[in-house]
């Protein structure tokens, strides 16, 4: 498991939510993120995407040039859409210390159908164009539900090693019942790195033009 996952086995016994959630429903998904819009650290047990008792997705987390973005706000008009907004101020590119701005802005646009959806729209304000990068952090550890609710399983199925393409990264897991379950990731626009833990892009940013990934 932790070869294929990036962690080892899961205990929730003791493990508090977050502060604050972001929740989305949409007939047999049902997805719980931190307010950022973020499954994040791997493996929580109070966040994930599940499809039945399942989670298909146990890591989804963004990184930005520029350090962690500051929270701007979220919302949840819909109980299968939601948006979030963040922002990255100047200082990592050489803005004045005494008075700090937020130069880029990350719009990050969810939506559960028949699977979880998002666009993520950046954009700079910057005066000059900037070499930029984004990366996004992906696992998939097949918990039950009862799992992530404290139940401890003496043993596990079998996990697949990640499988990676130009634009799609596979995880797969069997079950102890002999039921193969997959989750796939597909990227419309292939990223420059992709490995089994997830997918960076680099893109030159001009000031007001976005740049806009799904």
């Amino acid at each position: 498991m932790e070869e294929a996952v990036g962690y080892g086995a899961i205990d929730c016994t003791h493990m508090s939510p977050p502060d604050s959630t972001l929740i989305l429903k949409q007939d047999r998904l049902f997805l719980v993120m931190t307010v950022r819009g973020e499954i994040a650290p791997p493996g929580h047990c109070s966040l994930g995407l599940f499809h039945d008792d399942t989670r298909i997705l146990s890591h989804y987390a963004l990184r930005v040039r520029g350090g962690a973005p500051a929270f701007l706000s979220a919302d949840a008009p819909r109980t299968y859409g939601g948006q979030v907004d963040l922002a990255v101020s100047d200082l990592p590119f050489g803005g004045d210390p005494w008075d700090p701005k937020h130069a880029i802005h990350l719009q990050r646009e969810l939506l559960l159908s028949d699977r979880l959806v998002e666009r993520l729209t950046i954009t700079s304000y910057l005066s000059q164009p900037l070499d930029y990068w984004v990366e996004l952090a992906l696992g998939c550890d097949f918990a039950d539900i009862f799992e992530v609710r404290g139940w401890r399983r003496p043993l596990r199925g079998q996990f697949y090693a990640p499988r990676v393409e130009q634009s799609t990264l596979w995880f797969q897991y069997r079950g102890r019942d002999g039921e193969v379950l997959r989750s796939v990731v597909r990227f419309r626009t292939s990223p420059d790195r992709v490995g089994s833990d997830g997918a960076r892009w680099w893109c030159t940013r001009a000031r007001h033009i976005p740049v806009i990934l799904e």
